[in-house]
């Protein structure tokens, strides 16, 4: 029997990394630059560098998703009397076979939603709780404030696993100035990246 000797090898990196899976590839990008060292500075250029590698990796992340891994695009809108809604669901659900000829699926999903006032946002008098679900996947915010133009991020959430059906809408609940209104953004438009 062979003894294989393992050495442990400790390597401190203090650049930034981006990681991309397209079907049984890894593509890493790493930066040129020490983060902690741009962090401390407050040279023009080190931004530049921050927003270069950042936009770089925003093009990979597209490539990636879009071309190698056969990516969808599914957006959703809805509105009610003071309210419009809109979420954005991206993902991707691919079979490979392995050398042993055992399929495994490669999945992922990203998906943001956000709120907007139709009125007057000064008529908001206190803060917000939005609540929203599509599928399996739920999320509420509370006690929130609009920005200027009426609009609340409501975040994003991603990773492998279950994909919420394309198809079935996303429910929003917005409470407000001792309100509520309940109401469904519906497919408005669905993009097969392939």
């Amino acid at each position: 029997m062979n003894n294989i000797e393992f050495v442990p090898v400790i390597n401190i990196f203090t650049g930034v990394t981006e990681s991309y899976h397209s079907q049984n590839v890894v593509i890493v990008y790493e930066s040129t630059f020490n983060k902690n060292e741009v962090m401390q500075s407050e040279a023009v250029e080190s931004y530049e560098a921050i927003q270069l590698y950042y936009q770089v990796a925003k093009e990979i992340n597209s490539v990636v998703f879009e071309n190698l891994n056969n990516g969808q695009t599914v957006t959703y809108y809805g509105e009610s009397e003071h309210w419009q809604g809109t979420a954005v669901l991206k993902y991707y659900n691919n079979s490979i076979e392995d050398e042993n000829g055992k399929l495994h699926m490669d999945t992922y999903s990203w998906e943001s939603e956000e709120v907007k006032y139709l009125g007057d946002v000064s008529d908001i008098t206190g803060a917000i709780t939005v609540e929203y679900s599509h599928g399996a996947s739920k999320g509420s915010r509370t006690g929130e404030r609009l920005d200027q133009t009426g609009e609340l991020q409501l975040g994003s959430t991603g990773g492998n696993g279950a994909i919420p059906p394309a198809e079935q809408p996303v429910v929003f609940t917005v409470k407000w100035n001792d309100q509520e209104e309940s109401f469904s953004a519906e497919v408005v438009e669905m993009s097969d990246m392939d």
